[in-house]
């Protein structure tokens, strides 16, 4: 779903929910599950909570592309809970993070088109609500994707040479993707293809 043509203004603390997910497959069958989940949180850019939990694959068979991009075997999960065991778990990290801030975000890379739906399918069949300060997503790819006339480097930041204008280059910068996080509030105000309301992206899933 697209991003309405003007989303909302967002006032006072914003948590910032960077997370990742590992599956039986990146082909977003029916039957896939999550099989790893890390998440991180922060309030005001300080570093809150972290969250990492692996779970079952629940018989799923792991497709051997997506295992050889994160390594997890049918072994390696022998023993761990399924995804609604540990729901409760997942949900009270995110109210704990959530208590210090008025708006939650969920930030991934190429969130739009895996981490975000697996998310949200997997609590909707765990049967879990979210908690109503998750307003908005961020898709990281979808950011970097603006910063095309930067040059990628990824030094630490006292380190980051001086900004070229190279036009057409399909290399990014961390820095530029970093900063765009941040002004996160601002960006928030005005329709963007990185930026989404909660609702368009994990609404159907509810």
């Amino acid at each position: 779903a697209r991003a309405p043509r003007r989303m909302c203004s967002t006032r006072g603390r914003v948590a910032l929910f960077f997370i990742n997910v590992e599956t039986t497959s990146n082909k977003k069958k029916n039957y896939d599950r999550i099989i790893q989940l890390s998440i991180v949180g922060y309030v005001d850019h300080g570093f809150i909570e972290s969250y990492d939990q692996k779970y079952s694959n629940c018989g799923v068979a792991i497709d051997p592309f997506a295992a050889r991009a994160h390594g997890l075997s049918a072994d390696d999960l022998e023993g761990c809970p399924e995804f609604w065991e540990r729901s409760a778990a997942l949900g009270a990290f995110f109210d704990r993070v959530l208590e210090r801030a008025d708006v939650g975000v969920l930030v991934a890379h190429n969130g739009k088109s895996c981490d975000f739906p697996f998310v949200c399918v997997e609590m909707a069949r765990a049967g879990c609500e979210w908690n109503e300060k998750m307003k908005y997503t961020i898709d990281t790819l979808a950011a970097m994707r603006r910063f095309k006339s930067t040059e990628y480097h990824s030094a630490p930041p006292e380190e980051w040479p001086e900004r070229t204008e190279k036009k057409n280059t399909p290399s990014l910068t961390v820095e530029a993707t970093v900063n765009y996080i941040l002004r996160a509030r601002t960006m928030m105000r005005k329709k963007h293809g990185a930026f989404a309301t909660f609702p368009s992206v994990c609404g159907r899933a509810h």
